[in-house]
């Protein structure tokens, strides 16, 4: 006989959403790696256009108060805005998108641990009484040939036998059934 949990359409729907759920976690753990090199990103854009914005400052800081230092200044000001901007950024997806991400992996987590851990127990449960059912059924058919037999031959022997014999073969059929 075939496996009973194999050829279970439960199993089979149970696997299929197994599948799904390591897809799933695959796909947010991937997008976690994306967004943690995204905010590296950031980050690191941010502290070389600060560096950027802060060596023009200097560099401009020996010309004269005129319309091009002005301009100097207010591009200057600009990158450090940018830079503020891209550091928020990259914060933002620390902070919100991978924390979440993170936290959502864990409950999952916690929430599917409980859960396969009561299917793979159940699942041998009932690969344990099927084997059994087995064992009981192959001593059952044994039981039963050997008291179709000895049924047979005291049907066969009745004319043969005296009294005591047959209550004897009698006693015996039923101990047997």
């Amino acid at each position: 006989m075939k496996d009973p949990i194999s050829t279970c359409c439960y199993n089979k729907l149970y696997q299929n959403v197994k599948r799904l759920s390591k897809a799933g976690e695959y796909f947010c753990k991937e997008l976690m790696t994306v967004f943690q090199q995204r905010a590296e990103l950031e980050l690191t854009y941010a502290k070389g256009l600060q560096k950027l914005a802060g060596k023009l400052l200097r560099a401009s800081k020996g010309m004269s108060q005129n319309s091009t230092y002005s301009a100097w200044c207010h591009m200057s000001d600009e990158m450090y805005s940018r830079a503020d901007a891209h550091r928020s950024l990259g914060n933002a997806f620390q902070q919100e998108a991978i924390l979440e991400l993170r936290q959502l992996l864990d409950e999952h987590t916690k929430r599917k641990r409980p859960f396969d851990s009561a299917i793979d127990r159940t699942g041998k449960l009932v690969t344990l009484n099927w084997s059994e059912q087995l064992k009981v059924k192959k001593k059952l058919s044994g039981l039963t040939r050997e008291h179709e037999a000895l049924f047979n031959f005291v049907e066969g022997n009745k004319h043969i036998c005296t009294k005591k014999e047959k209550q004897k073969m009698l006693n015996r059929l039923t101990k047997s059934a």
